[in-house]
């Protein structure tokens, strides 16, 4: 079990000198450490079932919250939040779902008007979160594509940059699995001016392959050699191609003369992704000082010692050459030295010699919250202090120093590791059914000594080919010891299995920027969500808040009426409903109606208090687009979003105006003009830029002129330039609904919002705007409208994809509001053997998902049983286990369904 403990902090302080002016950063970060041990920073993992969808596909995905204090579920919010991001960074779609005891699942449609071919991000975070001034939340990516998932060939070109010797390129294929493991796979390249280069992927199809091609090469000739078959050449063009970049990383963040360093190293490809290669430091003099190697991530690291007065620099394949970091002539650095000694590590701080007899202070902290921290003394003797690695929780521990001025000036990571998880493994038992699978899990701890606990997993077993890389690439082991402490988001990192090796990770953490989490202010806004409920204030047309009124509340779920409620306003105008019941749909609608305090209805401002959005910056784009399919030409790969090629056509989002007579060019609009002429039309391609937007905020956003104004002397309408603004909604004329009981000017304006800022992008099929003579004369014979000198009329209809029009019959007396509310998802997926059937598994259209179960427990000590219907061959399916049990201790399993352990009963 994960802990963290602040009884380090005297034993420490003891080594140290206290100084009266440094009790101001002890001070806040004892305040700090008191707010997280106090308040709990949440983790949050999502587990998809796949990682690869078509559109009209379902997501299902598993989350799991931790306190990152103790490493134990985590349940003081009861609100979970998800938000889909495209690479635009634009939310395309926001869900709510209940944490209970630590776990929630959750299942998202990809309704395939909203989730054209690209990459996706899901962000997942409690409302108290965002009092945290860190990047949360964090995102996890997916891939929609219309490629077939299912077909034996397809190639992943995911970097590539010239190294001064040529080219380097990484990718992977998508193969059947026994023709990779037996090596009957191999791949040519050529180009227009050179000769062919063959290689072999590896057991898992990866492949990085040096091309002696030049760096003015665009096109690359592909072709895949299998069982003596040649598939048909692939053109791939090398556009926006590059010069390797090379990244220093000095330990503790400072170089200092004659000081033996550790510097971190990080090479780049195209649009930032690691590169392995190899080099050496050079001297001013060309001798070379030292070697160095990057990884598969392109992280390496190297030892030097700065002489004073020599400048350095780094060179791969003798042509490329990179400058070191300069020198400071004052300055300190942080080291931290694990090597020497098993049980204990060992702190060093050295300074220039004009620091000597300065005052810093140091912390080393974990999660955010303090191990031990106090005074250093700088001296001609450079400061060193051992600490016991049990005190030490595991995963990043950081270690900060911080000058006079209470500035950060050096910084160092280390990760401290334990084997405090658990083994999952997983057996299949001898079944007389020959249509069904049959399996057991069970959970136990590594160290055998340590108690067995409940343990919480979800797992799933899916197409193995619709796995984008290795299936370890991000799970719960190493995304909560490492990937969430990490600014850069850590997505391609290989398995946690892997990122045992301590140089690995040391050069993990030299490179990437680690998150120091802390409240942005010491009283939080947010508390912990308890249960779903709606505030909000009543006021009147002068912003004046309204006491004891008198507030009803109708919830209906679709058309099913399910809640009724009522609540008074306090003497400040707040109102507040709760305990409202399980939701099983997100199609909820709230409708509200005021009461005087003589008991007449009236239409007073009522204000919702909406929950802060946060600001999303999603990872650059991958290179490539998803597998690219051989049977095709090879799209122009340049960071477009997978799947989508270049358009010859200009997308407006308005179309010039076209006659088709008899047909509306909205389809099921109730466009009054026969020939569906309109002046304007915003298409739904145009309403896909505006995802969770408002009608409303549509209409300003597109429509010229488009303005909230007074129509005659005293009543608020909108209008177009300035002619009135009449709204139907698939064919209903809101007018008709309009009682004016109120005494406020802005009472119309108000009464058009209800139908506006209900009714969202993604509801609407389109939407016409008629401003000239030659298509309102329908609308204003059919309404009884007469244009004068004074007053003229426009007309906007709105199509709606439910075509029910004006869907709810409004009076000014109510206000309508769709919230955001916490729905609860069926947890186990299994198809039958009627739908496997239907389906096919092999085609495109096949099942890639045989089994999910997003909540299954396993009793401590005992095992857990689950079955399902025999998708096919075993050796094409996979099963992926993550889990947690009551103790802290975190397992994560994946294997081929006929890599699994048969176990005969």
């Amino acid at each position: 079990m994960r802990t963290i403990t602040l009884i380090a902090l005297c034993s420490m302080q003891l080594s140290f000198y206290s100084y009266s002016q440094q009790k101001g950063i002890k001070k806040g970060f004892l305040l700090q450490d008191s707010l997280i041990v106090a308040q709990g920073l949440e983790k949050i993992f999502t587990h998809f079932d796949r990682y690869y969808y078509q559109p009209n596909d379902t997501l299902r995905l598993s989350g799991y919250v931790i306190n990152s204090v103790n490493g134990t579920l985590y349940d003081s919010s009861k609100i979970i939040y998800l938000d889909v991001v495209n690479a635009d960074n634009k939310i395309v779609s926001r869900i709510s779902t209940n944490n209970f005891s630590g776990k929630f699942n959750a299942n998202i449609f990809l309704r395939d008007r909203l989730f054209l071919p690209g990459k996706y991000y899901i962000a997942a975070y409690t409302k108290h979160l965002l009092n945290y001034d860190v990047p949360v939340p964090k995102l996890f990516s997916f891939i929609v594509s219309k490629d077939d998932p299912t077909s034996n060939f397809k190639l992943d070109i995911s970097n590539y940059a010239y190294t001064g010797a040529g080219i380097t390129l990484m990718g992977k294929i998508s193969a059947p699995k026994k023709l990779l493991n037996n090596k009957l796979i191999a791949i040519r390249m050529y180009s227009e001016k050179t000769d062919t280069v063959s290689f072999v992927p590896d057991l898992n199809g990866n492949f990085t392959v040096d091309l002696p091609f030049d760096k003015n090469t665009s096109t690359l000739n592909i072709e895949i050699k299998h069982e003596e078959k040649i598939e048909p050449p692939l053109k791939f063009t090398l556009k926006n191609m590059q010069v390797l970049t090379m990244d220093f990383y000095p330990e503790g963040g400072t170089l200092l003369h004659n000081t033996h360093q550790k510097i971190g190293i990080k090479v780049s490809g195209i649009i930032n992704k690691g590169m392995p290669v190899k080099g050496i430091i050079i001297d001013q003099n060309n001798k070379p000082v030292a070697f160095f190697q990057t990884n598969q991530n392109g992280l390496g690291s190297v030892y030097i010692t700065f002489k004073k007065g020599e400048t350095y620099r780094a060179m791969v394949n003798s042509k490329l050459k990179y400058d070191l970091p300069p020198v400071k002539e004052s300055g300190t650095t942080l080291a931290v030295l694990q090597e020497k000694i098993k049980d204990s590590i060992e702190i060093v701080v050295k300074s220039t010699p004009d620091l000597y007899n300065s005052r810093y202070f140091l912390r080393a902290s974990a999660q955010g919250v303090s191990i031990a921290m106090g005074s250093v003394y700088l001296q001609e003797k450079d400061f060193s202090m051992r600490m016991a690695r049990n005190i030490l929780p595991k995963g990043i521990c950081n270690f900060s120093l911080f000058n006079e001025k209470e500035v950060l000036v050096n910084e160092r990571n280390i990760f401290i590791n334990r084997q405090d998880i658990f083994d999952i493994e997983c057996s299949q038992k001898n079944n007389q059914s020959t249509d069904s699978m049959r399996f057991f899990i069970v959970s136990k701890p590594r160290i055998l000594q340590q108690t067995p606990a409940l343990s919480k997993i979800s797992l799933s077993i899916v197409n193995a080919k619709t796995l984008l890389t290795n299936t370890g690439g991000s799970n719960l082991i190493s995304y909560y010891y490492l990937q969430s402490e990490l600014d850069n988001a850590a997505e391609n990192y290989v398995a946690y299995e892997r990122l045992d090796s301590s140089e690995h990770l040391d050069n993990i953490l030299l490179t990437q920027k680690y998150i120091r989490p802390h409240f942005k202010r010491s009283v939080s806004p947010y508390p912990h969500e308890q249960e779903f409920m709606i505030a909000g204030k009543v006021r009147d047309i002068v912003n004046k808040p309204l006491e004891k009124v008198q507030l009803m509340l109708l919830v209906s779920e679709g058309k099913k009426f399910i809640f009724f409620q009522q609540a008074e306003s306090a003497k400040d105008g707040t109102f507040r409903f709760q305990g409202f019941p399980a939701f099983n749909t997100d199609s909820v609608n709230f409708v509200f109606s005021a009461k005087k305090k003589n008991g007449t209805f009236f239409s007073p401002t009522i204000v919702i208090d909406e929950k802060d959005i946060p600001i999303y910056n999603a990872p650059p784009t991958t290179l490539n687009t998803w597998f690219l399919n051989y049977k095709k030409v090879a799209p122009n790969l340049s960071g477009l979003a997978p799947g989508i090629q270049p358009s010859n056509e200009q997308q407006k989002g308005f179309l010039e105006e076209v006659i088709v007579k008899g047909k509306s060019k909205i389809a099921g609009s109730k466009n009054l003009n026969q020939n569906g002429g309109a002046d304007i039309v915003i298409t739904e391609s145009r309403l896909k830029e505006f995802p969770q937007e408002t009608s409303l905020q549509v209409l300003y956003k597109t429509i010229p002129e488009f303005n909230r104004g007074p129509i005659g002397k005293y009543l608020y309408g909108y209008k177009i330039k300035n002619a009135y603004v009449v709204f139907t909604i698939d064919g209903y004329n809101i007018n008709k609904y309009y009682d004016p009981v109120s005494e406020s000017r802005f009472a119309f304006a108000d009464y058009c919002d209800t139908y506006l800022k209900y009714l969202r992008a993604e509801d609407i099929k389109g939407i016409e705007v008629m401003t000239s003579n030659k298509y309102t004369l329908e609308y204003e014979k059919y309404y009884q409208y007469n244009t004068t000198i004074d007053i003229s009329y426009v007309f906007v209809e709105i199509t709606t994809f439910s075509g029910n029009g004006a869907f709810y019959k409004h009076s000014s007396n109510s206000f309508q509001y769709k919230p955001l509310v916490p729905v609860s998802y069926n947890s186990e997926h299994s198809p039958s053997s009627h739908e496997i059937a239907l389906s096919n598994y092999r085609n495109i259209n096949g099942l890639k998902t045989v089994f999910w179960n997003a909540d299954l427990s396993i009793p401590a000590g005992t095992e857990a049983g689950f079955a399902f219907i025999k998708p096919g061959e075993e050796n094409d399916w996979i099963i992926i286990i993550c889990g947690i049990d009551q103790l802290g201790r975190i397992g994560y399993y994946h294997a081929y369904l006929d890599e699994v352990v048969f176990k005969i009963e």
